[in-house]
């Protein structure tokens, strides 16, 4: 988690998100804006996109998609609560929309 009084986080004025809004470290390449209730959206896709480029832990190679999903629905997924502090879109892959 980050304080969120700090610089702009991925290209957006924190003064925007509410203090509850959660921010995941090193996952910032996921967002893709920020609701008018001051959370941060997120893109389930990018999550997928962004641990497939990752090697897993004690791994030599890049994750699956398989593995990439299943360690997004148990690590990033199981830990946040969707719209409690982030919102996380479920669109097409590819399908994002960049603000």
């Amino acid at each position: 988690m980050t304080d969120i009084h700090q610089q702009p986080y991925a290209g957006i004025d924190l003064d925007n998100l509410q203090e509850t809004a959660i921010i995941l470290d090193g996952l910032d390449d996921c967002i893709i804006g920020y609701s008018s209730e001051g959370l941060l959206i997120y893109s389930y896709a990018k999550f997928i996109d962004h641990f497939m480029g990752k090697a897993c832990e004690g791994c030599k190679e890049h994750m699956s998609l398989e593995d990439a999903t299943e360690w997004v629905d148990y690590n990033v997924m199981g830990v946040i609560g969707n719209g409690a502090g982030c919102i996380v879109m479920q669109v097409p892959f590819g399908q994002e929309t960049q603000h």
